[in-house]
């Protein structure tokens, strides 16, 4: 069997691209007059792929790649690899530049390469040598020079035995005039899903060839336009041209995989169970059960790892009692643990796999999950999710992690899918104000009540500040009001951020010295809204610079603001309220906003509510919400005016 594999392999390898003086005289001409949108071109690309009957890889990729332009040049620059050592290695054949007048300048590879532990592990207290980024340097490459490298991978353990999967991209964010991948495959175990997605009619063909021992699936591509990225736009890999490839007919087969590679990390000690018994003492409801264990495991397991698992490192979990005593451990050992800990306290619960980014395409099953969570089957049947990771979260599922893939891994199999939708009074800002007005000055007392999305982050935002640092934070919200505006006191609660399950709070009481412009009987002024000031609102709303979008504006969340205002005169004198601006009720394209100004005798008062209510809007209802943020913006710039 390993006879074919071989020499296969080793002809196709052989082949190669083999571009030659007519093919290089021929890429010449294009430049950036032909693609004045591309900073790169890629010109030529071949895979060849192979998996034998165990799931072994071994792959090689050359490509010629051409640059026009010097953000072309800082693109490329340097050719990254990441991977991880457990499973395969790299081997970086060659590394060419090709100048424009033919001459060839060999790169060594030896000298300009590091071969490091991946850097992004250290920023989240994860220590795994085995995570692996290897850059090459690539030194004198210039405008309308070409690229050529030739990079091989050999794996040798992989993630399921005796299975594959596999993804790439037909479409980039450069011009791709010519690629081609070639899998070889034995004929005991073919492919159960060749696949191309958002495919472009007649840029690209498919063919499978079975010979005697062996079948090969190709994908080629020709003149493919890139994609030309845009501000919040959804992931590439959700838009473009893309080939899925797996052995697997069924998401079923990954999730039975998981849960029997983590059914002997579960086992518990009597300390466990000791402490599941105190946290679950007098309480009857499942679900007060679970939440006391979530914030148990939320608040007590640190965040932090060293990999030491030799059987599937990176995937499979510590052992639940060693996470329990450390006291430590990464999303799949918290996770493993606060499984544990549900069967004990009669929870139906299982490790969850799931996808942190865009969501993976259900049609095609594929082991692309970069993140583990635990997921409950409540007694009246009902799913849910709990993310333990965050130790500061303050619900057992974050709002950031909707609209997600995930896969629940059970004994008999689960299918993939999609994490639920939060809405947007769930991620609510609420805030009230109290405003007396009296000589001259605006005294204010504020309540900012943080709910959802909003709690979790800013309540881990707070954690890590001192007392200087969030006296600092608050003075520059109420600074944005009114440049003169200078805060009295301040109070975050509760005061015992990780220990409380508390909503997060800011009550402050602040002074505006100059509030009002006019003479000494007519008074112009606007209330001190703070909810454009504070929250995420804005934040999820992301880039909107673009007049109009040829892609959906994606969000990473729904967001709503809920505020009040109460204006008082106390200045001792009547006061006539000679306009105030009219009610204002936009409703549209997964948008809303409110305002309601109220007048009595010497008061004010104003509600209004904004509110984020899709995580995808398409060109359309994008071109919608650009017209409705500029009618806000324009009926936010009105006075109030009163006569004294």
């Amino acid at each position: 069997m390993k006879k074919w594999f071989v020499l296969i392999m080793t002809l196709l390898i052989a082949m190669g691209i083999n571009a030659n003086q007519t093919d290089i005289k021929k890429w010449k001409t294009i430049d950036k007059s032909k693609y004045p949108n591309a900073h790169e071109v890629l010109l030529d690309e071949l895979i060849l792929n192979s998996y034998d009957t165990l799931g072994i890889v071994h792959s090689t990729d050359e490509v010629y790649l051409k640059v026009l332009d010097e953000k072309g040049i800082k693109n490329n620059q340097t050719l990254n690899l990441y991977y991880d050592r457990s499973y395969g290695k790299y081997d970086i054949r060659k590394i060419e530049i090709i100048k424009p007048n033919g001459e060839k300048i060999t790169v060594s590879v030896k000298a300009n390469m590091k071969d490091q532990v991946a850097p992004g592990g250290a920023s989240m207290n994860i220590y795994d040598p085995n995570e692996r980024l290897i850059t090459v340097q690539i030194p004198g490459v210039g405008v309308n020079d070409i690229l050529h490298y030739i990079v091989s991978y050999y794996g040798f353990n992989p993630r399921i035995r005796g299975q594959f999967s596999d993804f790439e991209y037909g479409q980039y964010k450069y011009p791709y005039l010519h690629m081609k991948y070639v899998l070889t495959a034995p004929r005991s175990v073919p492919l159960k899903k060749f696949e191309v997605l958002d495919g472009i009619k007649s840029h690209y063909d498919t063919s499978t060839v079975v010979t005697d021992s062996s079948i090969i699936y190709t994908f080629e591509v020709n003149d493919v336009p890139q994609i030309i990225p845009e501000p919040s736009m959804p992931a590439i890999r959700r838009v473009a041209m893309r080939m899925l490839v797996s052995t697997m007919s069924d998401w079923r087969e990954i999730s039975r995989w998981y849960y029997e590679l983590v059914q002997p990390h579960l086992a518990i000690n009597q300390d466990i169970k000791n402490k599941v018994d105190e946290l679950i003492a007098g309480k009857k409801d499942e679900m007060s059960k679970i939440k006391a264990i979530f914030f148990y495991v939320s608040r007590n397991v640190r965040y932090m790892g060293v990999t030491t698992e030799k059987n599937k490192p990176g995937l499979e979990p510590h052992d639940a009692i060693y996470t329990f005593e450390t006291g430590t451990g990464v999303c799949r050992d918290k996770a493993a643990l606060i499984v544990a800990m549900l069967r004990y306290a009669g929870v139906n619960a299982n490790v969850v796999l799931f996808s942190g980014g865009p969501k993976l395409d259900k049609d095609v099953p594929m082991t692309f999950f970069n993140h583990a969570i635990a997921g409950a089957t409540l007694k009246n049947g009902k799913d849910i999710l709990i993310d333990p990771t965050d130790e500061t979260g303050n619900t057992l599922f974050p709002q950031y992690e909707a609209n997600m893939s995930y896969l629940l891994c059970t004994k008999d199999g689960d299918t993939l899918k999609t994490s639920p939708f939060i809405p947007a009074k769930e991620n609510n800002m609420n805030i009230k104000t109290n405003v007396e007005y009296k000589n001259g000055k605006f005294y204010c007392k504020s309540t900012i009540t943080f709910y959802g999305i909003n709690d979790n982050i800013f309540r881990g935002y707070f954690v890590r500040l001192n007392k200087n640092r969030r006296e600092e934070f608050i003075n520059s919200v109420i600074k944005r009001i009114a440049e003169d505006s200078k805060i009295d006191t301040f109070e975050i609660l509760p005061k015992n951020l990780l220990g409380s399950r508390e909503h997060l709070r800011i009550k402050v009481e602040y002074v505006i010295n100059s509030p009002t412009i006019g003479d000494k009987t007519i008074k112009m002024f606007q209330l001190p809204f703070l909810g454009n000031n504070i929250g995420l609102f804005k934040w999820a709303l992301g880039d909107i610079s673009l007049r109009e979008r040829h892609y959906p504006l994606k969000i990473n969340f729904t967001a709503s603001i809920t505020e009040h205002i109460t204006f008082r005169d106390e200045s001792g004198n009547k006061m006539k309220v000679l306009y105030i601006p009219k009610r204002i009720n936009i409703e549209s394209d997964g948008y809303t906003y409110k305002v309601d100004f109220k007048t009595s005798e010497n008061k004010i008062t104003a509600d209004k509510y904004s509110a984020l209510n899709k995580l995808e809007y398409s060109p359309q209802e994008y071109k919608n919400l650009k017209k409705h943020l500029r009618d806000e913006e324009n009926y936010a710039k009105k006075y109030i005016i009163i006569e004294k």
